[in-house]
């Protein structure tokens, strides 16, 4: 089991194995107490053990601020705007040249809408959805439809030829059904993209505990492309693929990650790193 277990306060809990269900796991890194990175024994999958009970979790994710924290959630997300609308518009290319444009588009956990707006000229109707009510509010300007809420709030009988989740699943609790539920979205022969932290990439390895995608509270799930694949053929998808996707950060965001200060006149400045994600593809049953 590792090391022995603390006593948790009501807003905690320990966990099994959020992928195979095992009990058995072992401490990979020991991040801002209670939580720890942990590796179950019997697939290998990474988890955040113990977490914050979902409940509490979704009051902050609902609550206005979370865009804007200093603690959780994104630091003046709007501050990287341009930073993701040119990681946005580079994957949209990416997505374009292998046929994964076109048609009707949703996206899960928009936040401000930048990804709906980037990809404007690809599809002919874009949804999105969002947990905070400030944030589904800005989106709505980028799409056809936000929704405020989650993927369980969209009508079971709207259908989309591609559904995106950037930066999004590793803040699932329950990934088999989550994903499970949005097929019931996707049409047959409809496309899936999931973008999310690759804790196999050289950052991670680098970095160790220190590595920004173990974000306390808010990551629960760690995947690799082997753990996350994986979970798309448990929930019948097939033809899984990789597609590159680099991200760019503001040399602010990055420098003060690595506990440096960049000059002033470069903060803005926008610099391209490879591999901090995952971007995998795969198709229902036709």
């Amino acid at each position: 089991m590792g090391d022995s277990l603390e006593q948790l306060d009501e807003r905690h809990e320990y966990t099994n194995c959020p992928i195979c269900s095992a009990a058995g796991k072992k401490v990979l890194y020991h991040l801002v107490a209670p939580y720890r990175v942990v590796t179950c024994t019997a697939c290998g999958f990474h988890y955040m053990d113990p977490r914050l009970r979902e409940e509490h979790m979704m009051e902050l994710y609902g609550d206005d601020s979370y865009f804007g924290s200093e603690t959780v959630g994104y630091v003046d997300y709007t501050m990287q705007e341009q930073a993701l609308r040119l990681t946005f518009r580079r994957f949209i290319k990416v997505m374009a040249a292998a046929g994964l444009t076109g048609g009707s588009l949703l996206e899960i956990g928009v936040g401000h809408g930048f990804f709906l707006d980037e990809a404007r000229a690809y599809f002919d109707y874009r949804v999105g959805t969002e947990m905070s009510r400030s944030a589904a509010v800005n989106a709505a300007k980028f799409a056809d439809c936000v929704i405020h809420g989650g993927c369980s709030d969209l009508p079971a009988d709207s259908r989309f030829d591609c559904i995106v989740m950037s930066q999004v699943l590793e803040h699932v609790y329950h990934p088999k059904a989550f994903i499970e539920r949005i097929m019931v979205n996707l049409n047959r022969g409809g496309r899936l993209l999931i973008i999310t932290p690759d804790i196999g990439n050289f950052w991670r390895v680098l970095m160790r505990a220190s590595w920004p995608s173990f974000k306390v509270p808010e990551h629960v799930l760690f995947f690799n492309r082997y753990s996350l694949v994986g979970l798309l053929k448990q929930c019948g998808f097939r033809d899984a693929r990789s597609l590159p996707y680099p991200h760019a950060f503001p040399l602010k965001l990055v420098a003060a990650k690595l506990n440096l200060t960049p000059p002033k006149r470069l903060e803005k400045l926008n610099i391209w790193l490879p591999h901090t994600s995952l971007a995998i593809c795969a198709s229902n049953h036709v």
